[in-house]
């Protein structure tokens, strides 16, 4: 059933509120590796581009040290994929709704984000 504005009533919407505790577990802990600016300037680099550790490091204004920690925990949860080629790592973003997410955020009116 839908308003006289076109948008569904909430009540429409109850199927999808099961495991709803989960649900928000797993959203307040992708909200929260994109709560960090040196990891989101990361994703945002890795979603168009596959560099290695030290060209990230650059672009992203981190050392190499604080990149590789950041970048071993990401490798670790699963997020990002590495191809190692001699002696360099490259990196990939692996997480769909990372990506989604970062390119929503990307796409936002600027000044709207500083009236936050």
């Amino acid at each position: 059933m839908a308003r006289d504005n076109g948008y569904p009533l909430m009540a429409d919407y109850n199927y999808q509120f099961t495991n709803t505790e989960k649900n928000a577990d797993e959203a307040a802990e992708l909200l929260s590796l994109l709560a960090n600016s040196v990891r989101f300037r990361i994703f945002q680099v890795l979603c168009h581009e596959h560099p290695s550790v030290k060209d990230l490091a650059q672009r992203v204004g981190a050392n190499s040290a604080q990149m590789s920690k950041y970048l071993s925990d990401l490798y670790d949860r699963g997020i990002v994929d590495r191809n190692k080629v001699a002696n360099e790592a490259f990196y990939s973003l692996e997480s769909i709704a990372i990506k989604r997410l970062v390119h929503t955020i990307e796409t936002l009116d600027a000044p709207n984000l500083q009236a936050l």
